[in-house]
């Protein structure tokens, strides 16, 4: 979509009969990635988790 699409345009089956050799700002493509890519926070939360874990098997390790 661009600045100014409809919704009815967003759809897989919506077609403009723009023709090849006309220039169009609706043209165009668009980078997508196949990955989702973890948010900041959640990178966080699962180092905390890792340096707990760590932490409490060095703390058991000791009390021995």
């Amino acid at each position: 979509g661009s600045w100014n699409t409809e919704a009815i345009e967003l759809t897989a089956s919506w077609v403009w009969d723009t023709p090849l050799d006309g220039e169009n700002f609706r043209d165009g493509f668009r980078l997508a990635s196949a990955v989702a890519v973890p948010e900041p926070s959640t990178w966080v939360i699962g180092a905390a988790g890792l340096a707990y874990g760590g932490f409490s098997m060095f703390r058991r390790r000791r009390a021995r």
